[in-house]
């Protein structure tokens, strides 16, 4: 049996090991993605929109932030999902290194090369690079010296201040950049130690507007942070080192701002001279090999316009997940003959809930590389005659998630349940649905996807012959349970 090499152990890997069915043997090396190192909290999302394929959909859920927290999902129940998948894959003795290098193997012609260090590698037919965003983003200019004796990191990135309870230190002042909904997580954390505080975030780009999900999820700390005046559109220039205090020097600036300590959550890292950016990892004539693979189908919009995941001509090495729409690689400017990082993927995600419009998050995952990898969430079951024909066959499973589903899903499930309609009803019915569910009426309901009762309503207005009793039995006959 073939082998694959899934590098990477977040939630692109689990998706991908639960949506591929094509004869490999697939084993998963890498460090454990982003949940697993966090502090259990509310993510950004309610659980029918962070479902992972393989297992029965969540119930729909609205979640209100302004309100409460309560039905965002958990991240660490989130996370146990994410671990049961992958842990059955996990290779060798040391599951968590890196790999340092990808290369076409010389021995085995049409092979690859995952090595680990230069004495320690693995060959294998297939590569399926996972990672997710990768590194985060260096912070701004840093001089000056630390000062000795403190117990607290005076400059951190955002991440390793969310995870590392002993950076939460009481009665200092603590400076915060970037506009993402980390950083508002980092400010909601910092606020409650920290007798001052000032929250940056560099004009003219997305600005505090990352930080704004639909659901409301960082509403409460965005309301204190603007009442208090404490958001500030300011690009800071450098971080300065003096004595315990941190000078913070901000563009078209004379003065600085003063804090104890600098926390910086920009995102992933795209520049593709980093060390530790994918690009950086493989061989050149592996990257300059790589092309999209383009949604054929349709399955997450017109047909050849979507990028479900990146990959070489035979598809030996693919970039998939959220890494697809971070990756950047290095080309030739025509004009001033400078290399240059060519623009990031724009993520498929105009057919999920609003709310699940994250172009790095967890639904744009489940949905394009479910896409990528054909993947339908029935099953059935075949009964042969003495005869070997089909005699009966019967739906064993269906985790067909209505809010996630790309049109194909859509399509065979709508197929299943209403055998009288034509493929243009059929296909009406999967436009519709698609078009319900990503409405973006702010403040609504809506921005969550569609709950039963307006699915049910949706199917009635598209085929007037129908009840919510024949609905309900033709979802029992699909296997389809919804609630």
């Amino acid at each position: 049996m073939p082998t694959r090499l899934i590098i990477g152990a977040g939630v692109s890997a689990a998706v991908f090991l639960n949506t591929s069915s094509d004869g490999y043997k697939t084993v998963v090396v890498g460090e454990d993605g982003l949940w697993a190192k966090l502090v259990e909290h509310p993510m950004g999302q309610p659980a029918h929109l962070l479902h992972l394929p393989g297992s029965p959909p969540p119930s729909f859920t609205v979640a209100n932030g302004e309100m409460s927290l309560d039905n965002f999902l958990s991240s660490g129940v989130f996370q146990q999902g994410v671990s049961e998948i992958v842990k059955g894959s996990r290779y060798g003795h040391n599951p968590s290194r890196k790999v340092r290098r990808i290369s076409k193997s010389l021995t085995q012609p049409g092979n690859y090369v995952a090595w680990f260090d230069t004495s320690h590698a693995l060959i294998v037919e297939k590569i399926v690079i996972a990672t997710g965003i990768g590194a985060q983003r260096k912070p701004p200019k840093i001089t000056g010296t630390p000062a000795p004796g403190i117990d607290y990191s005076q400059v951190i990135e955002g991440i390793e201040f969310l995870e590392d309870e002993e950076q939460h230190v009481p009665n200092i002042d603590r400076a915060i950049y970037g506009g993402s909904a980390t950083a508002a997580w980092v400010v909601d954390i910092a606020s409650k130690y920290s007798p001052k505080m000032n929250w940056f975030a560099r004009p003219g780009g997305s600005e505090f507007t990352g930080a704004v999900l639909p659901g409301a999820r960082n509403a409460k700390i965005i309301k204190l942070c603007e009442t208090h005046n404490l958001q500030l559109l300011k690009e800071v220039t450098e971080v300065e080192y003096v004595g315990e205090r941190l000078h913070i020097h901000v563009k078209d600036e004379d003065f600085c701002y003063i804090a104890d300590q600098f926390i910086y959550s920009l995102g992933g890292d795209d520049n593709p001279t980093v060390t530790d950016h994918i690009y950086q990892v493989m061989d050149p004539d592996i990257r300059d090999d790589l092309s999209p693979i383009l949604d054929a189908s349709g399955a997450l919009g017109t047909q050849y316009k979507s990028v479900l995941a990146l990959g070489t001509s035979d598809n030996g090495v693919m970039i998939v997940g959220a890494a697809t729409y971070n990756f950047t690689a290095m080309t030739v400017n025509p004009t001033s003959g400078k290399a240059v990082p060519t623009k990031k993927k724009p993520a498929p995600m105009a057919h999920l809930p609003w709310n699940a419009q994250v172009p790095d998050g967890i639904a744009v995952v489940v949905a394009s590389i479910s896409a990528l990898n054909h993947y339908i969430p029935i099953k059935q079951r075949l009964t042969l005659n003495y005869q070997n024909t089909y005699q009966e066959y019967a739906i064993t499973e269906n985790n067909t998630n209505i809010n996630l589903a790309d049109a194909n899903q859509l399509a065979v499930l709508f197929t299943l349940m209403f055998d009288e309609l034509s493929a243009n009803q059929i296909n009406d019915l999967v436009i519709r649905t698609i078009m319900a569910r990503s409405r973006k009426t702010k403040g609504s309901t809506e921005v969550f996807g569609l709950s039963k009762r307006d699915f049910y309503n949706l199917i009635k207005s598209r085929i007037s012959f129908i009840s919510d009793t024949s609905i309900d039995e033709r979802c029992s006959l699909a296997g389809l349970k919804l609630s």
